[in-house]
């Protein structure tokens, strides 16, 4: 099973109950061509990001908030102000999590993690060649709970008992 087919059935958990899966899903409150706004101002996104984003908009896995639209309090594009400075247009910070520590994308599509006390984003740490093999791996996969905050001893036990890990 793919990570997007997990999401897919985590979100059917959720509808259920979403205490006993500790994923958090919003309604999508999505701009007409707020996306686009976003693809056009950093091309190097995945196909498979953009298409997440707009399904889900803003959802939050375990400790890992993946940031939406405008229409929530932290959006991407106030993510993106936050640390325009550091992190210019070579990187996209698309989420954090409850330790907050920055997840974003470089131009090669890699997943890095940013520690919150590197405060000159001088030592990011390289977590998957892909938004695919992150969710798959780290966020939904055997990897789960192995790095920083992004796991949950509830999500844990969702994955373990879905066969996942």
């Amino acid at each position: 099973m793919n990570w997007l087919d997990k999401v897919i059935k985590l979100k059917n958990l959720f509808d259920k109950s979403p205490i006993d899966v500790d994923v958090f899903f919003r309604q999508s409150k999505w701009l007409p061509g707020e996306i686009n706004e976003i693809k056009k101002q950093y091309p190097f996104l995945s196909d498979s990001y953009i298409d997440f984003i707009e399904i889900y908009d803003e959802t939050s896995i375990g400790g890992l908030r993946l940031r939406g639209s405008k229409g929530y309090k932290i959006s991407l594009q106030k993510q993106i102000y936050n640390y325009k400075e550091i992190l210019k247009d070579e990187y996209f910070p698309f989420g954090d999590d409850f330790g907050g520590n920055i997840y974003l994308f470089d131009k090669k599509g890699e997943v890095l993690f940013w520690d919150k006390n590197d405060y000159d984003f001088e030592n990011p740490e390289v977590l998957a060649s892909s938004f695919n093999e992150f969710m798959d791996k780290f966020l939904l996969g055997n990897s789960n709970g192995t790095f920083g905050w992004i796991s949950s001893d509830k999500l844990r036990e969702t994955l373990q008992y879905q066969g996942w890990v």
